[in-house]
């Protein structure tokens, strides 16, 4: 009876040695900051987009073209965002939000891409 405890032993063995080698997915990612709006289409919104030596901005809402539900931005590493938000031309709500970015592993830990993003909403 030994005999056959020996290679039902290895074959346990060698069977949790592949459960815990586990193959990587091909699903991609992008660094960036997403910009997620929840407002009403008569408010105004504008954004100043800032990174180290460059800046963006985006004005949408009222009398211009409704603000999108998702803007991505990923040509340059964001640090921080200054949004208004007007409602007939007066300013209701006005702040600057820090950008925090977090590693973003959509395959699962040790399998590529890393990602860095970070999402605001801004709502009114």
């Amino acid at each position: 009876m030994s005999k056959f405890l020996l290679p039902f032993c290895f074959l346990i063995v060698l069977m949790f040695e592949s459960c815990s080698e586990r193959a990587c997915t091909k699903i991609g990612c992008q660094d960036g900051l997403m910009i997620n709006f929840e407002v009403e289409s008569e408010t105004e919104v504008r954004l100043i987009i800032h990174g180290d030596l460059l800046m963006d901005s985006l004005h949408c809402g009222g009398s211009f073209d409704p603000c999108p539900q998702l803007s991505i931005h990923d040509q340059f590493e964001v640090k921080r965002v200054d949004v208004e938000l007007l409602e007939n031309s007066m300013v209701i709500s006005a702040y600057h939000q820090s950008i925090n970015y977090k590693l973003v592993n959509p395959n699962g830990p040790n399998c590529s891409p890393d990602c860095f993003q970070a999402s605001i909403t801004v709502m009114d």
